[in-house]
C-alpha cells in the first residue's frame, strides 16, 4: 500500500511542477517538463507498470506462480529458486496476487 500512495504522490507533485510551468510560462518550461516526466516515470514505476522485464523472481521449484518478494507468505517457509522472470514466464508460471495485484492473470 506504501509503494501505491508513494506512486500517487509522484504523479500529483507532477502535475502540480507541470501546471506551475504552463502559467509560468518562460525558459523554465523545459526544465519542469523533464522534471515531471521524471516524477511520472517514477510513478508508474511504483504501480509496477515499467517493472524490468529481465528482473529476477521467486519460484517454488514445482509451483505456477513467480513472486517478487523473497518474504511473500504464500511461499515463505517453502523452498524456492531465484530465477530470470522470461524463465519463470517460460514455464507456464503466473505472476503472484499479492507480489503483483494489478498483474493480468491470463
Amino acid at each position: 500500500m506504501k509503494r501505491k500512495l508513494l506512486g500517487v504522490v509522484f504523479f500529483v507533485v507532477a502535475i502540480a511542477v507541470m501546471l506551475a510551468s504552463a502559467n509560468a510560462g518562460g525558459a523554465n518550461n523545459a526544465g519542469a517538463g523533464v522534471i515531471g516526466i521524471v516524477l511520472i516515470v517514477l510513478g508508474l514505476r511504483q504501480f509496477d507498470v515499467l517493472n524490468s522485464k529481465n528482473a529476477s523472481v521467486w519460484v517454488v521449484p514445482n509451483g505456477d506462480t513467480y513472486h517478487r518478494k523473497r518474504r511473500c507468505p504464500h511461499i515463505k517457509g517453502k523452498g524456492v529458486v531465484k530465477m530470470p522472470k522470461p524463465e519463470a514466464l517460460g514455464k507456464g508460471c503466473k505472476p503472484c496476487r499479492t507480489c503483483y495485484p494489478y498483474a493480468g492473470r491470463g
